[in-house]
């Protein structure tokens, strides 16, 4: 790859990452953007080139500059993504984790002082947010006061619930709930909030808690009057012989997860694992794109699910050999897709596994043109 390639991919993710956050109207999707973004996490190390505005050091988009900003008291960064049970066994250590939906919508954080909400703010780039405290304030779930004195932060997820979205975009509106939720928080016009049914889901205490367990301190927020993000608590999984029984009770906790969610109508788009020791996830630090004290297992909305018949392989005019999935007929943007390259041996691997006939499988389109299957699709996936 050149520095040119590397500039110009910045810049395409940067203003994707602008139309996700502050605009409601993404231009690339999810799957797209991950990929993408891993591609050029790869271009950096292999060049030893980092660009000061690279996504991979920087999360989310630029404020809007017709609402007020905010310099976040500590950093409101993301979380490393994973797509296999492997990765969160590896990722635990022989550690409790505290499983919960992955909510798909806005992170908001909110500031209460002697138990008054004195401020919430938006990620923004996750150094410098937005002030939508007059638009919070309007949430239907919300507390304005809380019996706690100091000073308590807590971060949760902005979100309009998918059967309130079905009857406000009845007549197809609007795209999906988090478009939707992005252009009402960045709205001047804070009565559109109620209107619009926007609410409030707690995920993480930032500070004022002297509990160390992580899912204990989410249940002292629903004491205090808070709506939590549905989750359970994972016993230690090790990484030893017993890998195939701990992705077992992995499955059975995504499963669980996911029907919670969908029981709710809350949008999600994953399942984020953190360990129960909040000192020891501390103690790991950060990077500047992440915390290190949880992992994303990230689920593609703009994916497909079809079924594998056969895979092809084509050899070309250097004698290597490349595998085309071929799979139950699906529409994808408007267009019939029964066909995608897996590119090569290694990749087919990475993405499906010891892939075999009637496996189900994920599909999207890059670009919205180029077929690809993003993976296989575990038991518990409906």
């Amino acid at each position: 790859m050149t520095k040119n390639q590397i500039i110009n991919r910045v810049e395409e993710l940067n203003k994707a990452s602008e139309a996700y956050y502050n605009t409601g109207q993404p231009i690339m999707s999810d799957a797209e953007f991950d990929n993408k973004l891993e591609e050029l996490r790869r271009w950096e190390e292999e060049s030893g080139i980092v660009l000061a505005n690279s996504p991979t050091h920087n999360v989310g988009a630029t404020v809007l500059d017709n609402i007020k900003e905010v310099v976040h008291k500590t950093p409101m960064l993301s979380l490393e993504k994973c797509h296999n049970t492997e990765e969160i066994v590896k990722f635990s250590n022989n550690h409790n984790l505290v499983a919960s939906v992955k909510l798909d919508g806005l992170t908001v954080r909110l500031t209460y002082k002697d138990g008054d909400l004195i401020l919430a703010e938006s990620r923004g780039n996750g150094t410098v947010g937005s002030d939508v405290t007059e638009h919070v304030k309007q949430f239907t779930n919300v507390p304005l006061h809380i019996n706690k004195e100091g000073t308590y932060i807590i971060d949760g997820e902005a979100l309009i619930k998918l059967d309130d979205f079905a009857e406000i975009s009845k007549n197809g509106e609007y795209k999906n709930s988090r478009n939707l939720a992005a252009g009402t928080l960045s709205s001047l016009d804070t009565s559109i909030v109620k209107d619009r049914k926007l609410s409030w889901y707690a995920w993480e205490v930032v500070e004022g808690s002297d509990i160390n367990e992580f899912q204990k301190q989410l249940f002292e927020a629903a004491d205090l009057g808070f709506e939590i993000v549905p989750n359970v608590l994972l016993s230690k999984v090790k990484k030893d012989n017993n890998l195939h029984d701990d992705n077992l009770a992995i499955d059975t906790c995504l499963h669980l997860i996911f029907n919670i969610a969908d029981n709710g109508n809350f949008p999600q788009d994953g399942v984020v694992f953190k360990f129960d020791d909040v000192e020891y996830g501390k103690s790991l630090g950060n990077t500047s794109h992440h915390f290190r004290n949880g992992i994303a297992y990230k689920v593609f909305n703009d994916s497909v699910k079809t079924t594998l018949k056969d895979i092809e392989w084509t050899m070309g005019k250097t004698g290597v050999l490349t595998p085309t999935a071929v799979f139950e007929p699906i529409k994808i943007e408007g267009t019939i897709v029964e066909r995608a390259s897996l590119s090569n041996l290694s990749t087919m691997k990475n993405t499906l596994g010891d892939p075999y006939i009637g496996q189900k499988i994920m599909v999207s389109k890059r670009n919205m043109i180029i077929p690809k299957v993003e993976s296989g699709v575990k038991k518990y996936a409906n």
